[in-house]
């Protein structure tokens, strides 16, 4: 979300009128404080215009103190831009009313309308520091009465014979418009606004187009303009009118240049850096993140070495904030971007001259919610989650509910999908998940009147999701009931025609949701009832059009067939899921879609394992398929997914030992285990890390017990060989004997000693007889304290099998 609120600018004094001087010493006075104002040397001109006020008795027209009184309000309104900003709005505000009412009391209208359109555009300033809700609607009285006045005259107003005055009225106008659009009915305002501008720029003056005689009321024209079509482009998201505004704040630079208009020129190239980045926004160009860059860096380096004007260098940063943001969305090194839009939002909060409770602070604070919560996935998540908590509940402080309730809604929706990710990294996930449903609700209830509406139809669908998330974390069939009620509500909302995506998005759910069903009630209908609303998704996301979504959705029908297989019709239903995902895989290719082809060849890996169990041949199947993933989830990228498959992997290779080219099999097979041991170590997951170590036991043991495709020159060789495998066999049960003591993890302590005993009778087939057949018999009686005959009986037998034998060995 970008910050691009309305700022009303003035043009030059000389050009806005003056009021005429019948006394030649008051008018040289006027003369030389104006020039000060037009130089930006404002303190010199408001010390000029109040000593000019001083002089009492040479001020008898009513004319002249509106004008004085005018003049010194924009003194106080300019110096708000820089410094001390409530103290010079309000004194701005109060001169100003002043100024309206001596202009009222003569009749004044054009006068009177442009001080109207300044004071609004003071009381707006002025309310992000005090009495808010007051101020703004004395801003839009102000504006709007602004309105009436300039409609007035314009009516009276030939643009042939007074063409000067014809051009203040449509300047006039444009402001008013431009501003009461930010208050009600903006598209209507926003269109009058145009209106207004394109009529100014057609007027001539004394044979001169208005650049050439008016060049700052020009230049303000082209600046209303801009705003005016960049605002109705927000709202429309019209290619076009994002080029006409950009046109339009071009021409306007064309006057407003340095030294003479810093805050001017600073303003209108914040506005075209905006533009820039809606349109990489949308067509995700870096060329246009360049262009808003380089406009960005280029108005610093005026801001740092000129003057200082906190809101423009606000909005400057801003800016970078959001093409860093967007940069790190298009190129790799997406964490380094992220890290420079976090430093650019920051600085920011930082400007001492800015309210609190102002907007930017506001949208700043939501883009370093949405900030925080990117960085969580690429970084350590709690201390980043917590972050993005507490910016997103600052932003909502000031984006409140009663006066901004469509961004209210917007941080309450990124609020909810920040506590969805911090159950999900799993801080207190039951918590959480129901910190998320309260957000979600919170911004559905904005959208309660406009059920139709995308905003509406997205959090409904996002409460519906984490009422599936908790059911499967609290196996709670009342969270499960509150999904599927979720999701049938949705369709009765929408349809396919017109809401088909929302209505498509709705049926994928209530799909997932009825699968869950199956497994938490032990209910195979669910899985009838989850293929349903699958396979009418598919119509609606067609091969053909939507390749990627009609692929995840194919493999979401395959993992159903998958559950079905478990029921009836195994081969059947295997074939079939795995018609789904050889599919699927075909429209989520790896270039495209990388997350989705890894998570598409994991199914696949899963559906050949299944197949596995009545044809072996369909392990190095599974292999194919879980390297692929490997490939794509490195440890870099997705370090434990990348663990999980290659445990998966190890398993794998194991499953096919005894074929040609064992050795390397198990060398795979070991490859896959190490680096699985590489993320779950010791110090930080004990339970994996012994597991993973019992399963490298169990490799080595195979290495030493079947030697096909290894030819050796001699028995001693052979020996050497065999004793070097069961050595780190030993070894590898040892560590894992470190984690499951007798104690703590009985039946995995049991299943690791059996092992142990296995290595060390093979070896003592081999060399060390007594000594090795000892060790076995050792490792063989403390299995046996977890194996009973009461309480295994199968295990007990056959381990205690294998001890009388090792026994019987040592006679």
């Amino acid at each position: 979300m970008k910050f691009t609120g309305y700022i009303l600018l003035n043009p030059r004094i000389s050009e806005n009128g003056q009021p005429r001087f019948n006394d030649e010493n008051l008018a040289g006075f006027f003369q030389c404080a104006d020039q000060f104002l037009e130089s930006n040397r404002l303190e010199e001109a408001l010390e000029g215009y109040l000593d000019i006020a001083s002089r009492g008795s040479e001020l008898k027209d009513p004319e002249i103190q509106a004008y004085l009184k005018y003049i010194q309000g924009i003194c106080y309104k300019r110096l708000a831009l820089q410094t001390s900003v409530q103290e010079n709005l309000t004194k701005a505000v109060q001169v100003l009313a002043e100024s309206v009412q001596l202009y009222e009391k003569r009749n004044i209208i054009i006068k009177t309308a442009i001080v109207q359109n300044d004071l609004g555009a003071c009381y707006t300033a002025l309310s992000e520091y005090q009495e808010k809700e007051i101020l703004l609607a004395k801003s839009e009285a102000a504006h709007e009465s602004a309105r009436q006045l300039l409609e007035k005259a314009m009516r009276n107003c030939n643009p042939e014979q007074n063409p000067l005055d014809y051009i203040r009225i449509m300047q006039g106008l444009a402001n008013s418009y431009n501003a009461l659009a930010e208050f009600k009915e903006p598209e209507k305002n926003l269109n009058e606004a145009i209106a207004c501008c394109e009529k100014a720029l057609e007027i001539k003056f004394q044979n001169q187009i208005p650049k050439e005689s008016v060049p700052t009321i020009y230049a303000v024209v082209q600046y209303n303009l801009g705003h005016a079509l960049k605002a109705l482009a927000d709202i429309n998201n019209q290619e076009e009118y994002k080029n006409q505004a950009l046109a339009a704040c071009q021409a306007a630079l064309q006057i407003y240049e340095l030294p003479q208009f810093p805050f001017e020129y600073a303003h209108l190239q914040n506005y075209i850096a905006n533009i820039y980045i809606d349109k990489a926004q949308i067509s995700k160009e870096e060329i246009f993140l360049n262009e808003a860059i380089k406009v960005c860096k280029k108005v610093l380096e005026v801001l740092t070495a000129h003057t200082r004007y906190p809101l423009n260098y606000a909005h400057i940063l801003y800016n970078l904030g959001c093409s860093c943001k967007l940069y790190a969305n298009i190129r790799n090194s997406r964490e380094e971007y992220l890290a420079k839009a976090l430093r650019y939002f920051e600085a920011i909060l930082a400007i001492d001259d800015l309210a609190g409770s102002s907007e930017i602070f506001g949208s700043t604070y939501l883009n370093l919610g949405i900030l925080f919560h990117s960085l969580a996935d690429l970084r350590e998540p709690s201390g980043y989650l917590s972050k993005a908590v507490q910016c997103l509940q600052d932003a909502a402080k000031i984006y409140t509910k009663h006066e901004f309730p469509a961004k209210y809604a917007v941080i309450q929706s990124q609020l909810g999908e920040v506590y969805q990710t911090a159950a999900k990294s799993g801080s207190e996930p039951v918590r959480n998940l129901e910190a998320a449903v309260s957000a979600f609700q919170e911004a559905v209830g904005i959208y309660e009147t406009d059920k139709g509406s995308i905003g509406y139809l997205q959090n409904r669908h996002k409460i519906g999701t984490v009422w599936l998330e908790l059911a499967k974390a609290t196996q709670q069939k009342e969270h499960l009931q509150n999904a599927l009620q979720c999701f049938k509500s949705l369709q009765e909302i929408c349809n396919v025609e017109t809401h088909p995506f929302e209505y498509a998005t709705s049926l994928i759910s209530l799909g997932d949701t009825n699968a869950f069903a199956a497994k938490l009630e032990d209910d195979p209908t669910s899985l009838s009832k989850a293929m349903e609303p699958y396979e009418a998704a598919l119509k609606i996301y067609s091969a053909d059009l939507f390749p990627v979504e009609h692929g995840k959705i194919l493999t979401k029908t395959g993992m159903i067939c998958r559950s079905f297989a478990n029921i009836q019709n195994k081969e059947g239903n295997l074939n079939r899921a795995l018609n789904n995902f050889q599919t699927a895989l075909k429209l989520c290719p790896l270039d495209k879609c990388p997350l989705d082809y890894a998570g598409i060849n994991e199914e696949l890996g899963y559906t050949y394992l299944e197949m596995a169990e009545t044809n072996p041949k369909n392990y190095p199947l599974a292999v194919q398929s879980f390297e692929n993933v490997v490939k794509t989830l490195t440890p870099q990228s997705h370090p434990e997914k990348n663990a999980d498959i290659q445990i998966l992997l190890g398993h794998c290779y194991l499953n096919t030992a005894g074929t040609e080219g064992t050795d390397i099999v198990l060398q795979r097979a070991l490859r896959a285990f190490e680096a699985a041991v590489k993320y779950y170590s010791f110090e930080d997951f004990p339970y994996e890390f012994a597991s993973i170590m019992n399963d490298i036991g169990i490799t080595y043991d195979t290495f030493a017990k079947t030697v096909k495709g290894i030819s050796f020159q001699s028995p001693s060789t052979y020996q050497k060989f065999v004793a070097e495998k069961i050595f780190n066999a030993v070894g590898a049960y040892e560590a894992a004997l470190s984690v499951f003591t007798f104690d703590s993890y009985p039946k995995d302590y049991a299943q690791v000693q059996h092992n142990l005993g296995l290595s060390y009778s093979f070896l003592a087939g081999v060399q060390g007889k007594n000594e090795n057949a000892n060790k076995a018999i050792r490792a063989f009686q403390e299995a046996l304290r977890v194996y009973t005959p009461e309480g295994h009986p199968v295990l007990y037998r056959q381990v205690n099998t294998q001890l009388e034998k090792e026994k019987q060995r040592l006679n």
